[in-house]
């Protein structure tokens, strides 16, 4: 009886050790096959995530600008026409003051580091190597982290239909990156009575674009409507 135990034990043994083996070998080409599929799939899914969070920021900084808009103008007759002379970016930021309530604001060139990043329209990216803004602009941020950009024209709003009275940009991350048009910055236009986002009917050129291979001024701008109306 112990002999014929031992043999048997002996024989479960080798099919164990063979039934292990096959497992691992099993094993080993599955992780093979996750790790392949994971490579492929998971940067979609970051981007479609960061995407998706982009678009939460985007309307809730519509509705800050939208809200605050709305203040703005029930208290000058129902228009902003005639507040701030041509090209004043820190009047056309103060007159946001009250409503938005920055936690930082800065009125003269260059506003960069301190409110804002520097900017470089050409190539669609906002961050340039001079630390310089273009003119007529004030810069702010807001409690919650959010970088604001003011850019005011003509005082009569009569400058081109794209541009309507000014322009608001909005960095939905603050100064994290990748700061770039259409990514995690986004341009309102502002008009008399309203603040629509870039690229709604009546935009034009790239003010309508939203493709990552724009390149040039206001790449990327038409990523705002996009992003907005976008699920």
């Amino acid at each position: 009886m112990e002999k014929r135990f031992k043999k048997t034990s002996h024989r479960n043994f080798s099919d164990l050790k063979a039934l292990i083996a096959f497992t691992l070998a099993e094993v080993l080409i599955v992780l093979g096959i996750i790790g392949v599929i994971a490579a492929i799939t998971i940067p979609t899914l970051l981007q479609n995530a960061e995407e998706s969070q982009a678009k939460a920021s985007v309307k809730v900084a519509y509705s800050i600008l939208t809200q605050a808009m709305t203040q703005i103008i029930s208290q000058n007759s129902g228009s902003i026409v005639g507040i701030c002379e041509d090209w004043d970016g820190a009047c056309f930021k103060n007159m946001f003051k009250d409503v938005l309530k920055y936690v930082k604001e800065c009125d003269t060139l260059p506003i960069t580091n301190k409110c804002w990043i520097a900017n470089n329209f050409s190539d669609g990216t906002y961050y340039g190597v001079d630390g310089t803004s273009p003119g007529g602009m004030g810069g702010a941020v807001l409690q919650n982290g959010m970088l604001m950009l003011f850019r005011y024209h003509k005082k009569d709003c009569s400058l081109a239909a794209n541009w309507a009275c000014g322009w608001i940009g909005v960095d939905i991350n603050g100064f994290k990156k990748p700061n770039r048009w259409g990514k995690d910055v986004f341009m309102f236009s502002v008009g008399k009575e309203i603040i629509k986002p870039a690229g709604v009917d009546g935009d034009t050129g790239n003010f309508r674009t939203c493709n990552s291979t724009d390149t040039g001024d206001y790449s990327g701008w038409g990523c705002t409507a996009k992003y907005l109306y976008e699920n």
